[in-house]
């Protein structure tokens, strides 16, 4: 994967968030992609989500 998508962790700690708050985010439509047993996020993805809850 590239440099602009993110593993669960990594993700996680871009959020400065916990499981959680990802768990939330993925109820709520930001969408991941599955590789194998491991998901990955679009940093896009995140900051748009981040930008329309402001």
């Amino acid at each position: 994967m590239s440099a602009e998508w993110l593993d669960k962790e990594h993700a996680i700690q871009y959020l400065q968030g916990t499981k959680s708050t990802l768990e939330i985010l993925r109820k709520h439509g930001l969408p991941c992609k599955r590789v194998g047993k491991k998901l990955y996020f679009r940093k896009a993805d995140i900051n748009h989500l981040i930008a329309i809850s402001k």
